[in-house]
């Protein structure tokens, strides 16, 4: 059973939490990021249909263009720590978890600023409050949500040369390389080598 994160943001403590729970929380993360680009999607086309209802319309437009754009690439990011991540912990996945959070708490500014300009005052048509506030809503959670990676960098980075999958480590390491997570190719010529040596000395040869 996957460990489940704190219902408060930003406090899950990852310290022993095991690889593959990481693992299922970042794809869970990926779920829930395209789940908010997809609401922000049909959200945008309720706007469109009711244009001339709201205040600044291309304002809401381009906040939902820019947020939309900004979670697709964390989604992008998942995706690869998803797919790499089972192979083997490499220290560029660690940094694209640590790129994450500190955009995502950098990028904060402008759902308040959101907050201020659309939601915060009165407009000619209540109407599209409900449509304003999801749109707020919707992005704001999602970016409050990643908080959690903070916590998960120092842990993943205990991981550095494993993979999810393996269950030797000390027999081939994993390492990074140029194109991408190759073998330690010292450590097998060594094993080699001390093999060969071993049936020289029982065969009688030196």
């Amino acid at each position: 059973m996957t460990r489940s994160r704190s219902i408060f943001a930003g406090m899950t403590d990852y310290t022993g939490v095991t690889l593959p729970d990481i693992l299922e929380h970042f794809r869970s993360w990926r779920e829930g990021t395209q789940e908010v680009i997809d609401t922000l999607s049909s959200l945008r086309a309720s706007v469109l249909d009711a244009k001339m209802q709201f205040h600044l319309p291309n304002e809401v437009l381009t906040y939902i263009d820019s947020m939309s754009d900004l979670l697709a690439r964390y989604r992008g990011d998942f995706d690869r720590l998803v797919r790499e991540l089972p192979h083997g912990v490499t220290n560029a996945h660690v940094e694209i978890v640590s790129q994450i959070y500190e955009s995502s708490v950098h990028e904060e500014r402008w759902c308040i600023q959101f907050k201020r300009d659309h939601i915060e005052r009165s407009t000619h048509e209540e109407s599209v409050r409900p449509i304003l506030d999801k749109i707020y809503g919707e992005s704001r959670d999602m970016l409050i949500d990643y908080r959690d990676l903070s916590n998960v960098v120092p842990r993943l980075r205990t991981f550095v040369g494993s993979g999810v999958g393996a269950s030797s480590p000390d027999l081939i390491t994993l390492k990074p390389s140029f194109w991408g997570v190759g073998v330690d190719v010292k450590e097998v010529a060594r094993r080699i080598r001390r093999w060969w040596q071993n049936r020289r000395g029982k065969d009688g040869r030196f």
